[in-house]
C-alpha cells in the first residue's frame, strides 16, 4: 500500500480549491505509480486509490491510500519485493513534481516555502486483505464515529471526542469549542459529485476482460458477496413482524 501525502503549506490551497486540489492529488499519485511500472517493471499496475482528508484529531490532512496490485514476471516481482518504492523511482521527488505541474496547469496559487521532500510511504500489506480492510474503514463511518462523542457541555460551548493517538497507539480526549468542532466536520465534505475512490489500470472499470482473464491467469477465485437479510418490520406496540400489503402515497392538502 502506497500513501502520498500532500505537504502542511498545501492544506490551506486544498481546502480553498478542493475539487482541484484531490483531482490533481490522484492524478499524480496514479502518474508516479504508472511511470515507475513502466520503467523498472514493464508491466501494468492495478491501483486501488481512496482520498483522506483527515488525520485522527479531526485536523486537514490530505493523502491518497493506493492498494496497488501488479501483474508483472515472478523475477521482476520479487525485485520489487526487495527495494522500497523510494529508492527505485524516486517516489517523493516524481510526485512532487508532477503535483506541482498539475497545479500550474490549473491556475491554482502555489506558496513558497515548500519543503523539498514530500511523504510517500510505501508499506508491504501481504496479499491486500489488511489494505482492503484499512481503506473501507475511511469509506462508510464518515468523519468521526459517534461512539467516539463523549460530552458536550452546553455552558462551556465545547465537545469533546476521543480519538487513538498515533505515536502512542492509546486513546485520547480532544476537546474543541462547537462551532471549531462543526467547521473542522465541515471541512471534509467533499465537492458534489466528487468520486472519493478511483480505480487505475486493470482495476478500471473498463478494463473488466483483462481483469477476468488476470483473475484466470493467475488461478483467483471470486466468491459472490452474500447480502444481508433486511431486518424485519415490527409493530410498535407487540413487536410482532408484520407483513407489508401496500404503499399509499399520503394525501396533498388542497389549496
Amino acid at each position: 500500500m502506497v500513501t502520498f501525502t500532500l505537504p502542511a503549506p498545501l492544506r490551506a490551497i486544498a481546502q480553498a480549491h478542493p475539487e482541484t486540489v484531490y483531482a490533481a492529488l490522484f492524478r499524480a499519485a496514479s502518474q508516479t505509480l504508472n511511470g515507475f511500472a513502466t520503467r523498472k517493471l514493464k508491466a501494468e499496475l492495478g491501483q486501488c486509490a481512496v482520498l483522506h482528508t483527515h488525520n485522527r484529531r479531526l485536523d486537514l490532512h490530505p493523502h491518497c491510500a493506493r492498494r496497488r496490485t501488479r501483474c508483472a514476471a515472478p523475477t521482476v516481482a520479487k525485485t520489487l519485493r526487495a527495494l522500497p518504492l523510494q529508492r527505485l523511482c524516486s517516489g517523493p521527488v516524481v510526485f512532487r513534481a508532477r503535483m506541482l505541474q498539475a497545479l500550474q496547469l490549473a491556475g491554482v496559487p502555489i506558496p513558497i516555502g515548500l519543503p523539498p521532500k514530500w511523504v510517500v510511504d510505501c508499506r508491504r500489506v501481504g496479499r491486500g486483505e489488511p489494505a482492503l480492510q484499512y481503506l473501507s474503514r475511511y469509506l462508510y463511518r464518515g468523519v468521526i464515529h459517534e461512539r467516539d462523542l463523549l460530552d458536550y457541555d452546553r455552558l462551556a460551548g465545547t465537545v469533546t471526542f476521543r480519538y487513538r493517538d498515533a505515536k502512542t497507539r492509546q486513546p485520547a480526549l480532544r476537546t474543541l469549542p462547537i462551532a471549531e468542532f462543526l467547521w473542522r466536520v465541515l471541512a471534509h465534505v467533499l465537492p458534489t459529485g466528487f468520486r472519493r475512490v478511483r480505480e487505475y489500470g486493470f482495476l478500471h472499470c473498463r478494463a473488466r476482460r483483462r481483469l477476468v482473464l488476470v483473475q484466470l491467469v493467475l488461478h483467483v477465485l471470486v466468491q459472490a458477496a452474500t447480502l444481508r437479510p433486511r431486518p424485519p418490520l415490527c409493530c410498535m406496540r407487540c413487536h410482532t413482524p408484520m407483513i407489508v400489503v401496500a404503499i399509499t402515497k399520503r394525501r396533498q392538502p388542497d389549496g
